[in-house]
């Protein structure tokens, strides 16, 4: 598991035999100055791709005063403060815990429509601190960045790169779902006392 970003960023810039980084934001170094220009975005993307149960987050929505030109009656703000970077499920205001998979929402730009009455959501939010991510995400994560680095750091082609990271992305999504059940999945008691 990673500590910081420069970390994840020496990792990738490792698997393109890149120079090593010792800082983000003062290192002018060519490979420090792509990670900038790579790390936040590459993040996001694969934050965003999957439900990573570390960037999972429950919030009561705050309403919009935008004008709704929809056929929505509600209007809402997605969360700010963590991020969300992708809505996945409304949820009961009265129990977070309760998915209203039967209540449907639009998206456009920073607002979200829907008929639910004080909506709660549950989404992916943007993640900064690595100490948070699992060792596969993180894994995954590097060989990303290091797709991205490897043409500006040396023109080489990044085919093979990108099945790594591929790869690692089927082991990280698999072990991250590995942490969940759905409710109603444990066996029923006659099935264990027949084994």
């Amino acid at each position: 598991m990673a500590d910081s970003e420069v970390q994840i960023c020496n990792i990738a810039l490792r698997r393109v035999q890149g120079e090593s980084i010792t800082d983000l934001e003062t290192d002018d170094s060519k490979s420090a100055a792509l990670c900038r220009t790579f790390f936040e975005p590459t993040r996001d993307a694969l934050l965003e791709d999957h439900p990573w149960s570390f960037a999972l987050k429950r919030q009561l929505l705050a309403a919009s005063t935008d004008t709704n030109l929809t056929s929505y009656l509600y209007p809402y703000v997605l969360p700010a403060d963590p991020y969300c970077l992708r809505p996945l499920v409304l949820l009961d205001p009265y129990n977070l815990n309760y998915e209203q998979k039967t209540f449907p929402f639009q998206v456009e730009g920073r607002i979200l429509y829907t008929d639910m009455i004080n909506a709660g959501l549950k989404y992916i939010a943007r993640v900064t601190d690595v100490v948070q991510y699992s060792p596969s995400f993180t894994d995954a994560l590097a060989w990303r960045l290091a797709a991205e680095l490897l043409k500006p750091i040396d023109g080489s082609s990044t085919v093979d790169l990108w099945m790594m990271y591929s790869q690692a992305l089927v082991f990280a999504k698999g072990n991250n779902d590995l942490g969940a059940q759905e409710p109603g999945m444990a066996e029923a008691s006659w099935i264990e006392t027949r084994f």
